[in-house]
């Protein structure tokens, strides 16, 4: 099949699942046994999967992935990745829909693919960072709902009807989800923080995600006090939003304000231990949005194969 690079439409992922999972999979689009590692004399079998005629194994291109033991077909991969990849956001009952798959498997899809696409990218250059605090406005929020909530967080009974104020601060408190990010321009990271996190944890995830920075672009927060890096500090308080040095944190608030606006256009709620994979996936097409659709599903299928993910390990 030939295609063009940029050109690659979803009649192209109907006709042609096959090769191009082959073509992404494997660097030749040849299938590898993952037993022995050998190249030739692979055959395909009735049943779509291959048998290697060194070790007579029998194998799906499809081990070693995320999707190792999954029921989908290789064109509903595809072509759930294509939905996924070519839309700003899109919830598990959609996808559903429009793959053809119960909700539960179109949850576990998303979910495998959000465990796929683990952030890895490393920012250079001027960084502008920040912290944010997911989560609806508690003066918003209907009263049977906070109830559900502050039972929820162990803070009143299951009996009560009735919550005093400082059972309600410490509520919004451990509620909403602290995330911390970076954006140099070009790339960004967005990482879910404990509750109760401090200069410490801000630190280590700074340093695990940047390299060879030249400007840490920072609002005036305690958090970012003693910084090794060259520091330059935005004073919102007193309503300066450029640095000395003329840097500004916009482009991370930017970032935020997008993840907003996705999150509350395509999903209803999310569970706290889901927070970190709902921001890897978001990070991805953020950092691939400059490539073509091509190279970013080759990108996407990529991460794929890089790793193993099982279903009780998504419901642990």
């Amino acid at each position: 099949m030939r295609v063009k690079q940029n050109d690659l439409t979803i009649q192209d992922i109907m006709h042609h699942a096959d090769e191009l999972w082959l073509l992404f999979r494997y660097s030749d689009g040849k299938p590898v046994c993952p037993y022995c590692g050998h190249q030739t004399k692979q055959y395909v079998c009735k049943d779509g999967r291959y048998k290697c005629n060194h070790c007579n194994h029998r194998y799906s291109s499809r081990v070693g992935t995320v999707f190792h033991n999954t029921k989908l077909t290789t064109k509903q991969i595809m072509l759930g990745l294509y939905l996924v990849l070519s839309q700003p956001t899109i919830s598990g009952l959609t996808l559903a829909r429009q793959v053809g798959i119960t909700y539960n498997a179109s949850w576990a899809f998303l979910k495998r693919v959000q465990v796929a696409t683990e952030q890895t990218d490393v920012l250079t250059g001027v960084v502008a960072v920040d912290e944010v605090y997911l989560g609806g406005k508690w003066k918003y929020i209907h009263f049977k709902r906070k109830l559900q909530i502050l039972r929820g967080l162990g803070l009143i009974g299951d009996s009560d009807f009735h919550f005093t104020q400082s059972q309600a601060l410490q509520g919004i408190d451990r509620y909403k989800h602290p995330v911390f990010g970076g954006n140099d321009g070009h790339r960004i990271f967005l990482l879910q923080m404990p509750c109760d996190f401090d200069k410490e944890c801000i630190m280590e995830a700074y340093n695990a995600h940047t390299a060879n920075v030249t400007t840490c672009v920072t609002d005036d927060s305690s958090l970012y006090t003693n910084w090794k890096d060259a520091h330059e500090v935005n004073n919102h308080s007193k309503h300066k939003y450029r640095s000395e040095g003329g840097h500004s944190s916009n482009p991370i608030e930017g970032t935020f304000g997008h993840y907003r606006t996705m999150f509350r256009c395509g999903y209803v709620h999310c569970d706290e231990k889901y927070v970190q994979l709902y921001l890897n996936l978001f990070v991805f097409k953020w950092n691939n949005r400059n490539n073509t659709f091509y190279n970013m599903l080759a990108n996407m299928v990529g991460c794929i194969k890089r790793k193993r993910c099982r279903y009780k390990d998504i419901m642990a």
